[in-house]
């Protein structure tokens, strides 16, 4: 069996052969492709009887449509024939029934292939082999040739929440492509024939900045310096006709270099295997988080993520609400004697907003000893360059799951027997696995191993994203357990995030939204909470 769900749905029998899903009434025919393509888009994973509901038709509808269900189902198994059983009812781990596709070896639906696909490139990516890489994503594209960026899957139903579905997943294509095109250059195989690559995905994507970047970046590595600022200004003209918005910083850039003739535009083939090529997902929390603090990092693909995943709501004030919180935690500490801190996930420098030995200093006299530690390369890159003095404060490249290199390095910087503020502003989301307690069990024990490092007077402050009243619309965007997710988040409930404080007592007004923690101004409730909480280390543990 095979179901392509990418530009018009098709399904064929074990055979090969086509099954007509061209029975009845055009509005029986629809119906029936839009439950085969919901489910479908599932695999190989099961959808419940709520969730198939609220795609296909209104997830604020008060009605019931169990029964209008029940018939489409029977309709779409009509329809399928001999691959009637395939579409199978089975009761949810959680109560109530769901559906899915039985699948057997050989049986292929297109959008679980390309998911695998990327997942496997990004794999290779990360162990340098950038030539597999370039194949998986070249495989994994293939069903989506010549299908406009903004037509996909047109037998999805055209519902709010089938459309929060469907995002998702064209963004997930979007940054294959701008993978695949990163790997092809990577690997200096500029040439004509990645020029006509390019420009074919970019009639699909016309205001792509990263497409219309490395484009720049092909034509001047063929010696044709006029081409690439010429695709500069026909950039330039699409975003402003479709955006009304010059080039982002990253195409700005990119011209400056080619003006400049700068030396590293120019590939050079690598003495060894490239551990760190350009990521597969471009969509990434470090350039999202720094457009909504207002900073410059940030793509026009991010910015467009953000207003996607935003739909309007005012959500986008969150991140200005949780650094504020930081920042009052970080004062309330310093205030009670605190002159240590240690930072993890401190994310990308932001002009806009004090950092955090600033913030420290602003209520003491005595300058205060900090040290950052992040795991991204171009935060590391922004820090040491911005923020870094290597007298008072300092910088780690690393994962917060590396307890014990983090603290060898605190040690050799901080005093460990004096009081110190562990911080972690909005970062242990992304830590765990996506499993039915979202890892909880496991943070708790990286968070005892630095926590029980610390002296009696030293305190815990964690900021963290919670699922707790998220609006269904935003869920696929950023939800660990949907595959499609650009930012993948573990969306824990507040009992979770409060296990995170590993039992200590927390400061009044103990766990809280960010913006209800200590604040300067009157609390407004969001549609998405971010809760926190500051811990005192009573006693070594």
């Amino acid at each position: 069996m095979r179901i392509s769900l990418i530009g018009e749905l098709m399904v064929e029998d074990d055979q090969g052969r086509p099954v007509d899903l061209e029975k009845g009434s055009r509005r029986r025919q629809q119906s029936v492709r839009e439950l085969i393509c919901a489910v479908a888009m599932q695999s190989p994973g099961a959808i419940s009887t709520r969730e198939l509901k609220a795609l296909l038709w209104d997830v604020d509808s008060t009605q019931d449509y169990t029964s209008a269900l029940t018939t489409r189902v029977y309709k779409a198994r009509k329809a399928l024939g001999p691959l009637a059983e395939r579409l199978v009812t089975e009761p949810a781990p959680l109560g109530g029934r769901q559906y899915r596709f039985a699948l057997g070896p050989g049986d292929h639906i297109d959008v679980a292939a390309f998911r695998e696909g990327v997942k496997l490139a990004k794999k290779a990516q990360q162990e340098g082999l950038l030539s597999e890489a370039a194949a998986h994503l070249q495989q994994a594209l293939t069903p989506w040739r010549g299908v406009p960026f903004r037509q996909g899957l047109p037998d999805l139903p055209d519902t709010p929440a089938a459309n929060w579905l469907r995002h998702p997943l064209l963004t997930q294509r979007r940054s294959a492509v701008e993978a695949y095109i990163g790997i092809q250059l990577d690997l200096g195989r500029h040439s004509p024939a990645l020029v006509e690559q390019i420009t074919e995905y970019l009639t699909l994507d016309p205001v792509n900045e990263v497409l219309h970047c490395r484009l720049m970046l092909t034509w001047y590595r063929l010696g044709r310096r006029t081409e690439a600022l010429r695709t500069y200004q026909q950039a330039a003209e699409a975003m402003e006709a479709e955006l009304g918005a010059a080039p982002g910083a990253l195409l700005q850039r990119m011209r400056e270099q080619i003006l400049a003739e700068d030396e590293t535009l120019l590939w050079r083939a690598p003495e060894q295997p490239q551990q760190r090529p350009l990521p597969v997902n471009t969509i990434d929390n470090v350039g999202v988080t720094d457009y909504l603090l207002g900073g410059k990092n940030n793509t026009a693909a991010q910015r467009a993520w953000v207003q996607a995943a935003a739909d309007g709501s005012d959500t986008v004030k969150l991140p200005a609400e949780n650094r504020e919180c930081m920042i009052r935690m970080v004062e309330v500490l310093a205030r009670d004697g605190i002159r240590q801190f240690l930072d993890l996930g401190s994310g990308m420098p932001v002009p806009e907003w004090p950092h955090v030995h600033e913030v420290a200093r602003r209520v003491s006299a005595q300058t205060p000893r900090v040290v950052y530690v992040d795991c991204n390369a171009d935060v590391a890159i922004h820090t040491r360059a911005l923020v870094i003095d290597n007298r008072s404060t300092f910088f780690l490249e690393a994962d917060l799951q590396e307890a014990d290199k983090v603290l060898d390095y605190a040690r050799r910087h901080l005093d460990l027997s004096e009081p110190v503020g562990l911080l972690s502003a909005n970062t242990l989301q992304y830590v765990g696995e996506p499993d039915e307690d979202l890892g909880t069990d496991d943070v708790v024990k990286i968070i005892r191993r630095y926590v029980g490092a610390l002296a009696p007077g030293s305190a815990w402050a964690m900021t963290h994203l919670s699922g707790d009243r998220l609006h269904p619309r935003q869920r696929p965007y950023i939800d660990s357990r949907n595959p499609d997710a650009a930012i993948p988040q573990n969306l824990r409930s507040p009992e979770q995030i409060e296990r995170l404080m590993v039992g200590l007592p927390l400061m009044p007004p103990g766990l809280t939204d960010v913006g209800n923690w200590r604040p300067e101004q009157p609390y407004v409730q969001r549609p998405m909470r971010i809760l926190g909480a500051v811990g005192r280390v009573m006693a070594a543990r």
